[in-house]
């Protein structure tokens, strides 16, 4: 299982969530800021050449008003998206610590882990728990692909190959 990359994000196979820094969120919000303030000046725009009666104007003004809501809308969507994401992936890593609690030897709640640091970009952490799935279940070729993602968030490409191989093989 190998990550896809597009424009400098990478996602995850699991559920094509994009794995976000803080620093790009900031980056967003910032963005959003700057569209904000166009908004409102080619609003204004549009208001003026509406009295003014110039028509050719005024609709590129309009498009041009609408290009930036629709750029708008991306960026508030990704935003969203991040903000909504973190908190899930971090209920999932409370919910696994307290099925690890109650049992230490449940794969699946490594796994589950493993999954919620990844998106909380603590890929070392991730590999810990991807670690302790395998030790309790060698064969579980799930396990290995998450060993294989994690490894490749990490730049190590030649030890998610070999975990890819393993995966592959039990499958």
């Amino acid at each position: 299982m190998k990550p896809e990359t597009r424009k400098g994000l990478m996602y995850n196979d699991y559920r094509q969530e994009p794995i976000v820094s803080e620093q790009e969120l900031a980056g967003y919000k910032e963005g959003l800021k700057k569209l904000e303030a166009a908004v409102k000046i080619l609003e204004d725009d549009v208001m003026s050449l509406r009295s003014a009666n110039d028509l050719n104007r005024l609709q590129h003004a309009r498009s041009s008003l609408l290009h930036l809501l629709l750029k708008w809308q991306g960026i508030v969507d990704a935003i969203y998206t991040y903000e909504h994401s973190k908190k899930r992936h971090e209920k999932t890593l409370i919910d696994s610590d307290r099925a690890l609690a109650l049992d230490p030897n449940n794969a699946s709640a490594w796994m589950n882990k493993g999954i919620a640091l990844l998106h909380l970009n603590q890929p070392e952490e991730a590999l810990i728990a991807s670690d302790h799935a395998l030790a309790l279940e060698p064969n579980n070729a799930h396990a290995w692909d998450l060993k294989a993602f994690v490894l490749r968030s990490l730049e190590r490409i030649e030890e998610a190959q070999i975990a890819e191989s393993k995966a592959k093989s039990l499958r």
